[in-house]
């Protein structure tokens, strides 16, 4: 007769293939596990990259917007600095300026070119008159500093598109890392 301690007894030969078994079925539930927690992490990787994605969009957006804005007060500040130095060449008096354009030996329609050229300038005189000092370079700065910062936003956006950036390297280092010790656990 056997003893309930022999290996060759019925329920120790039962309870190895139940345990036999089970150890699969739990190497199954394990595993199933293991999936759903690394679809979990790479969705979760994913909505952060994505996150990151929409910022650097938005960043691209508003360096563009600034450099943009930059421009138009840049070229105000070209503007004023003109309109001085049309008021350094010709003085105060808008006379002065119609009279160094020569008229004689012109037709027509070169003489209503200049003389649409002088009401330019006359209205860009009067324009420089009415200028305070420091507005072509309050315009300047202005415009450099909003350069400045658009170009920065543009960088850092830039850089935030960076594949290397959107790459879920968390989810990527553990399925590695899983599937390591899985190789070694067999």
């Amino acid at each position: 007769m056997t003893s309930p301690t022999d290996s060759n007894h019925p329920a120790n030969s039962a309870r190895a293939s139940r345990s036999a078994g089970g150890l699969a079925s739990d190497v199954v539930r394990h595993g199933s596990n293991l999936v759903q927690q690394e679809i979990q992490l790479a969705k979760a990787e994913m909505s952060e990259k994505a996150s990151q994605l929409k910022a650097a969009i938005g960043e691209l957006i508003a360096g563009t917007v600034l450099l943009m804005v930059s421009l138009g007060v840049l070229l105000s500040a070209l503007v004023s600095g003109i309109a001085r130095l049309l008021v350094g060449l010709f003085g105060d008096d808008p006379t002065a300026a119609r009279e160094v354009v020569a008229l004689e030996g012109l037709d027509e329609g070169q003489i209503q070119m200049v003389t649409a050229v002088n009401q330019n300038v006359e209205a860009a005189l009067d324009a420089a008159r009415t200028l305070p000092t420091y507005e072509g370079l309050a315009a300047l700065l202005v415009g450099v500093v909003f350069a400045i910062v658009g170009a920065l936003l543009l960088r850092n956006g830039l850089s935030k598109l960076d594949p290397g950036n959107l790459v879920p390297d968390r989810t990527i280092r553990q399925v590695r890392k899983d599937g390591e010790m899985a190789r070694d656990q067999v």
